[in-house]
């Protein structure tokens, strides 16, 4: 299915024979391109100015919410001169404690991590980078940006709660594409952002620290969850060098993250996988306080929902939303369906 991303679309190119060859160029959001120039321009003239020596990139894709989805990330610091992790809405704060972990200055158990759903992911992050004398920069969207506004101030929708305002599934699977499409157009702006600033921080972080200047290579390590692989493309665009790594293979696709893929790079979206997307949303919501502590691998357990919500037809789907809307309890027609399903499946 070349052009098309399969069922359970997994990010292993090189690996899977399940025909991913094609995606090194098809998939490829719109801005790439451009930005692919802009991002020439850009370094050839902050590496003339500054005199900087070679650069390697390597791009660490994963979730980030548990310290399990942080696996092979450890190694990949060990050999990094320069870390520049993903950290929307940043300050000079921020900045100055990660740097002052990674010196040994603050120890982790030090500092507070609010329950935001990524705290196993950010508390074992600093575990890893304390005393490792890594230089840290920031390339994202600072606090107080126009954009930064615009990434903290998106909706998301309960199925659920729309349901029952409703009473049409339909409807409702438009009313979420509209919002994840909403959704990947702020993030399409911020990996342009993420982009043109790359140069920038490791400019910063080159002239800020005077060791990196006896470096004839300089190994940058780049920390993004697992939906920002145009910004791979893009860096590998330029140089041709640049390396990535998933803390799993197989890297498997949420429902919810698929949709966003289709969109960003323009595929098709039929109505079964807006339902699943729906249905696994539902199911989350009913265990995200689970999803996210130190011993959940979040990459692992993708291939197993999806495995669950593949029993369930559209049909299916949507008699248990029409249901919801008339004020039946999600998790008791969700629970009783499986229930059928496996005791059909022993039956047999």
């Amino acid at each position: 299915m070349i052009g098309e991303i399969p069922r359970h679309y997994n990010e292993d190119i090189e690996n899977t024979g399940s025909g991913e060859e094609e995606t090194e160029s098809s998939f490829f959001p719109d801005y790439a391109n451009k930005t692919v120039g802009t991002l020439k321009q850009i370094w050839e003239k902050i590496r003339f100015r500054e005199k900087l020596p070679d650069v390697h990139f390597t791009v660490f894709f994963s979730p980030h919410g548990s310290a399990k989805d942080l696996k092979g990330f450890e190694e990949l610091l060990q050999s990094a001169d320069i870390y520049i992790p993903e950290n929307a809405s940043w300050t000079a704060e921020r900045l100055k404690v990660f740097q002052d972990v990674a010196n040994g200055k603050i120890h982790p158990d030090t500092l507070q991590f609010p329950k935001t759903g990524m705290e196993g992911f950010a508390k074992k992050q600093m575990e890893l980078l304390y005393n490792s004398r890594k230089v840290i920069t920031f390339a994202d969207v600072p606090r107080g940006h126009e954009l930064d506004e615009q990434i903290r101030n998106q909706k998301r929708f309960n199925p659920a709660f729309v349901m029952k305002q409703i009473q049409s599934f339909p409807t409702l699977l438009m009313i979420l594409q509209g919002q994840e499409r909403e959704y990947q157009d702020v993030e399409n702006k911020r990996e342009q952002f993420i982009l043109r600033q790359i140069p920038k921080a490791v400019r910063s972080a080159f002239k800020n620290s005077p060791e990196l200047k006896q470096k004839q290579k300089l190994e940058v390590l780049l920390s993004l969850g697992a939906m920002h692989t145009p910004i791979f493309q893009v860096l590998k665009g330029k140089h041709p060098e640049t390396t990535r790594r998933f803390n799993r293979i197989p890297f498997v696709y949420d429902y919810a993250e698929e949709v966003r893929r289709r969109i960003k790079f323009n595929k098709p979206i039929d109505q079964l996988l807006m339902a699943k997307m729906a249905l696994e949303h539902m199911i989350y919501k009913g265990i995200e306080d689970k999803l996210n502590t130190a011993d959940v691998d979040n990459a692992a357990i993708v291939p197993i929902h999806r495995e669950i919500l593949d029993q369930f037809s559209y049909e299916e789907i949507e008699q248990i939303f029409t249901q919801v809307g008339e004020g039946q309890d999600f998790d008791k027609l969700f629970n009783g369906k499986l229930r059928g399903k496996k005791q059909s499946a022993k039956g047999k």
